[in-house]
């Protein structure tokens, strides 16, 4: 009896390939019904089909013939055919893909995979046999059995059964138990400095559940600022608060299991200044404000800048003012391209033509979200050297904050910290005093930009606390006011000529 049905099906199959026009489609379908289900099913085509609603079906089986993807998108297909057949027929020569979570169930046979037809499985619940007759294209990576799938698994898989609900799971198989190992055993910091240390994962699986904790054995000394993990690698970010030692410990977590990796990390002095003209980036630094009023303390709040490796996660920290096209990363930081900053300078229309060679790009950075600095004044600091200020004084320096693609806007220049410092920035001395001097190219000092928690300055959106910023330093003199250069002693040569004219009739007058 079970030949003359898969007779009948395989008949079936055929005839409609005869009569049925193949047509590609590109977009999900979106099916709620069966009936819909059972029209997409039979369409001889590439197509993907998303279920919206459960579906019940208790008289007729789901025919698969073409490329068909079924998307369960976390829901039901209940199929119980009244005849004594499968559920499911992927017929010969067909391919049937399911994906995403979502339960297949029957009261019989829930797959019939004929000879010449191939099944790709990565997700889902399947509550029934399934009868596969060519394994050589059987593709199971994932999902949970009722019955063991072992035998139809692809190489390197194993369906091992959860006591939790009794279901076989199927996972990549792993002979290594799950390891953790830093790229390096010791590192050294300058007193104020920040570092990415890598660690290795090794062992973890996707069905795995797992997690990375880091942990400094002396907090005074080196800070975790921040880190993230996924089944390859943890990044660690470590900041130098103080002279000294200490371990940092990066602890894996699996199951009821756990592993660790230290590395030795050294904190020093500070950097020392450079001897020449060196190739020194911007790197942020803990900002020092001076002498100034408590009521100047009470609204500026220096912190330290966090930089980011990932352009991807720079251009979401910046309300992706920015698309991860547009950055680009130097000496380990996401910094914006040059011919980004240069399109944005030009536009402004108050600058002598920029070029790339113009351009010191600022790393990226964010600052941490704290509830007691909502509406503040942020103050950041970047060690700059002096070269990179591209200009002779300080009240020359010209900072540019990008506010999009071809948007950017100056910062102005502050001879000295008040309560009023969004949007302005100032040329300080490592001692936290602002410098008024001549610049000397050799020499490093800190460029603090100032930044009003939520104000037009603060890409990330939000009134939290935290600002974020991309900026640039230009090397491009000021344009004068008309496109002249002759500045005030031109408007008053604009004045003469409009009294002369006005004297003209005067004249006339007397003649007459």
């Amino acid at each position: 009896m079970l030949k003359r049905i898969k007779m009948f099906f395989a008949m079936l199959a055929a005839l409609m390939l005869i009569a049925a026009p193949v047509i590609a489609s590109e977009e999900p379908i979106r099916v709620s019904t069966f009936d819909e289900l059972e029209k997409e099913a039979g369409n001889y085509t590439t197509r993907t089909i998303v279920l919206t609603d459960n579906i019940k079906e208790t008289t007729k089986s789901l025919v698969i013939n073409g490329t068909l993807t079924l998307d369960l998108n976390g829901h039901t297909l209940n199929i119980t055919p009244a005849h004594n057949t499968s559920a499911i027929h992927v017929m010969s020569g067909n391919h049937l893909i399911i994906k995403n979570a979502g339960i297949i169930t029957t009261a019989k046979e829930i797959l019939l995979v004929y000879e010449g037809a191939a099944l790709t499985i990565s997700n889902g619940t399947f509550l029934g046999p399934i009868d596969i007759e060519d394994k050589s294209q059987t593709n199971i990576t994932g999902g949970a059995f009722s019955v063991s799938p072992q035998e139809y698994l692809k190489e390197g898989y194993e369906a091992k059964i959860d006591e939790a609900d009794g279901l076989y799971h199927v996972r990549r198989k792993t002979e290594e138990e799950p390891s953790i190992k830093f790229e390096q055993k010791e590192l050294t910091l300058y007193k104020g400095g920040t570092a990415d240390l890598t660690a290795t994962i090794s062992g973890v699986t996707e069905d795995m559940e797992f997690g990375v904790r880091p942990s400094s054995s002396s907090p005074e000394v080196v800070e975790v600022k921040s880190f993230s993990y996924g089944y390859d690698s943890a990044t660690i970010t470590v900041y130098g608060q103080n002279v000294g030692e200490s371990v940092l410990t990066a602890t894996l977590t699996y199951g009821d299991k756990t592993t660790s990796a230290d590395c030795i990390i050294t904190v020093r002095g500070s950097a020392p200044t450079p001897p020449g003209p060196i190739d020194y980036p911007p790197t942020p630094v803990d900002p020092v404000i001076g002498n100034v009023s408590e009521d100047v303390k009470a609204e500026i709040k220096p912190e330290l800048a966090v930089t980011e490796g990932d352009p991807a996660k720079a251009a979401k920290n910046i309300g992706d003012a920015l698309t991860v096209e547009q950055l680009t990363i130097k000496d380990g930081n996401t910094i914006v391209k040059p011919e980004v900053a240069v399109k944005a300078a030009n536009k402004l229309g108050t600058l002598s033509s920029v070029t790339s060679k113009d351009v010191v790009a600022l790393p990226v950075f964010t600052t941490p979200a704290k509830d007691a600095d909502k509406d503040k004044t942020i103050m950041i600091s970047y060690e700059v050297l002096g070269s990179d200020l591209k200009a002779k004084k300080p009240a020359d320096v010209k900072v540019m904050k990008i506010l999009g693609a071809e948007k950017g806007e100056l910062f102005t220049y502050a001879s000295t910290i008040t309560k009023n410092m969004d949007k302005k920035f100032t040329v300080m001395k490592k001692d936290g005093t602002i410098f008024t001097g001549e610049i000397d190219g050799h020499t490093l000092y800190d460029l603090a930009l100032f930044i009003k928690d939520g104000g037009k300055f603060d890409l990330d959106g939000k009134k939290d606390g935290a600002v974020a910023d991309p900026s640039v330093i230009l090397g491009a003199e000021k344009r004068a006011p008309g496109g002249s250069s002759g500045g005030c002693n031109a408007g008053l040569g604009v004045l003469a000529l409009l009294l002369s004219l006005a004297a003209i009739p005067l004249v006339y007058r007397r003649k007459k």
